[in-house]
Formats: C-alpha cells, sequence, structure tokens
C-alpha cells in the first residue's frame, strides 16, 4: 500500500533538543490516506555535535588517501590541526560510538512512543518511505539509516524534506515519450567523471552530455522546449563561496574557468521543471547545501551526497541506481 512516514522535527537543535515531534503514517493509495497521527519529542543530545565532527574529520583524513570528490573548498584549504595516522579501525570505531549515541537518543521515553506506534502499524515486508522534515543542519547530515526502526524494516528508505514546501503537481498519466536526461559533466580536476559518462551512455534513454560547458551552452539546453526528465551534475561544487555581501553562496564549477550559482541556474532550472524534470541528481560534494539552495524550487526528487565520496562509491551508487531506477518509458 505504499505506506509514507513523516516526522516533522519541528524547532529546536541538538543543545535544546525538540519539543514538538509530529509524526503522520501515510497510505496514499488508500480510501482513508491518513493512518496515524502522533506527536512526541527528542531531548537535547549535547554529544551529538562533537562525536559528529570528529567522525567527519577521520572520514575525511581516510578519504584524503584516495581520490575523492572533494568540493572547491576542500581543494584549496587545510584543516587547521591536520589528522595524522588515520586507520580504518579508528573510523569504524568511531561510527560505532556515533550509531550508539544516535540510537540513545531516539530511544528516548518523548520519541519511543512514536516508534513503537509505527512498528505496530507497518508491515516489515512492505516498501516504506520515511521523511525527515528539518531545517537543522547538523540533523540533516545525521546517518538517519542507522536507526534501529531500519535494522527490523529493511525495505524502508529515508529522505529528507524541509518542513516547508509545496507539492509539486505531477501527471496521472503514463509518461509517452523516451526518457530524456541532460548530464552536465563540469569541472573535475583531481576526480574520474569519464566513468560516469561511460554508464550513463549505457542508460535506456535519449542522453545529452555536456563537457565542461560554457553557462550559455548549459542555459541553452535547460531552456530546450522538449524538457527533461533527469538532471545529472558530476564535477566540484562549493557552498562555501563568497558573495558580494560576505555571504556563503552555493556554487557548481561549470568548467576550469566558469562557476555558476544556484541563482543564476534558477530561471533555467525553473523553466526545466515547468516542462517535466523530475529528478536532479548532483554527484558532487556539499550536496546538502545545494539541496537547501534549490528547495524552494521544488524540484519533485532530488539526491545529493551529505559528504565527499571517493570514486569508487560514486560510480557505485550511478550503477546501481542506474540499474533500478533509470529506464526508457
Amino acid at each position: 500500500m505504499n505506506p509514507l512516514v513523516v516526522l516533522n522535527l519541528g524547532l529546536g537543535n541538538c543543545q535544546t533538543g525538540f519539543n514538538s515531534v509530529n509524526a503522520q503514517l501515510l497510505f496514499p493509495d488508500s480510501e482513508l490516506p491518513v493512518k496515524y497521527r502522533g506527536r512526541g519529542s527528542l531531548p537535547a543530545a549535547k554529544n551529538l555535535p562533537e562525536l559528529y565532527e570528529q567522525w567527519r574529520r577521520l572520514y575525511e583524513a581516510l578519504n584524503n588517501r584516495f581520490r575523492s570528490r572533494l568540493s572547491a573548498k576542500d581543494l584549496i584549504e587545510f584543516e587547521p590541526e591536520p589528522i595524522t595516522n588515520v586507520s580504518r579501525v579508528d573510523l569504524l570505531e568511531l561510527s560505532e560510538r556515533l550509531e550508539g549515541e544516535i540510537n540513545q537518543w531516539l530511544n528516548s521515553p518523548g520519541f519511543r512512543k512514536i516508534d513503537q506506534q509505527l512498528r505496530v502499524k507497518l508491515d516489515p515486508k512492505e516498501n516504506i518511505r520515511v521523511i525527515i522534515e528539518t531545517d537543522d543542519p547538523l540533523i540533516q547530515k545525521l546517518p538517519w539509516h542507522l536507526w534501529r526502526f531500519f535494522k527490523d524494516y529493511t525495505k524502508a528508505e529515508v529522505a529528507l524534506s524541509s518542513p516547508e514546501y509545496e507539492v509539486a503537481s505531477q501527471s496521472t498519466t503514463a509518461i509517452s515519450h523516451r526518457m530524456r536526461v541532460l548530464v552536465v559533466l563540469g569541472h573535475s580536476e583531481g576526480i574520474d567523471t569519464q566513468v560516469d559518462r561511460l554508464m550513463l551512455e549505457d542508460v535506456d534513454a535519449d542522453t545529452i552530455f555536456l563537457s565542461n560547458p560554457k553557462r550559455s551552452e548549459l542555459d541553452r539546453y535547460l531552456w530546450d522546449d522538449k524538457g527533461w526528465d533527469i538532471f545529472f551534475f558530476a564535477g566540484h561544487s562549493t557552498s562555501h563561496a563568497v558573495d558580494g555581501t560576505g555571504k556563503f553562496k552555493e556554487q557548481l564549477f561549470l568548467n576550469s574557468d566558469e562557476k555558476l550559482s544556484i541563482d543564476e541556474l534558477r530561471n533555467a532550472l525553473s523553466a526545466s521543471i515547468s516542462r517535466g524534470l523530475k529528478l536532479a541528481i548532483f554527484n558532487s560534494c556539499d550536496g546538502l547545501g545545494l539541496a537547501r539552495a534549490l528547495a524552494d524550487l521544488n524540484i519533485p526528487q532530488l539526491i545529493v551526497m551529505r559528504e565527499p565520496v571517493v570514486d569508487p562509491v560514486a560510480h557505485a551508487f550511478l550503477e546501481n541506481f542506474g540499474s533500478i531506477g533509470v529506464s526508457g518509458s
């Protein structure tokens, strides 16, 4: 019945806790779409930010030994206190500590009653979508798939959402055209995007590749009257560029000389969405920053990387995603 679990954490953060957590269990295909509504809370988790930061630094230190999809910020800046002699064992031990801390937090009395009610009403054999609604940057970065709920409900998948959004209108009729995919391979110094291209060339779709495009070329394709079903970007990106007012902004590195902010891409992407764009994939660093910048465009589905990933991981994601999620119509 395609159950959907929506957990709105409300206002708060790890230092203050979340006093008003709202849960909904919906069955969109049912005559009674809402099966459960519940309220709960989460206490402060003051150890989580520090523990996550320790894990992040160890993860990046280990990743830096390999070719990884780092942002421009990572390419030009250094850790104030570089970590040396890091090992996989260190990272695994810290990962276990982080997992334990997360589950202890989610097992607090105020949240446990939500967990228990969901378990009563859900079938472990069903494909379940779980959406976490929050604007807190740290909570968005947490590995929510480590919640014990997902060990018992192995067919459940988790996604993130802003608490405020508009539901994109989707046609109820079947897609009558061959799927169209626009692939942008941007500035890729130090990473291998050619493997991405080889994989996407095998997708059963009409696929256009733009390699290190100029902005004018990308604009022209995004405004194509035929529209696109999927937009894919691979290359460097950053959420740490600074504009003329001193504020951080998100940028995609189209080529070695040209960077494009999300604001500069907004009109073209809006045009693509109005013509049927259903999914945007950013196989690059600083993905959550890009997602936040794109939130008000209401792209139906958005896939980003929360942390830098080594090339083999990025390639494995694309290979597995392509085998189950992208096909011709």
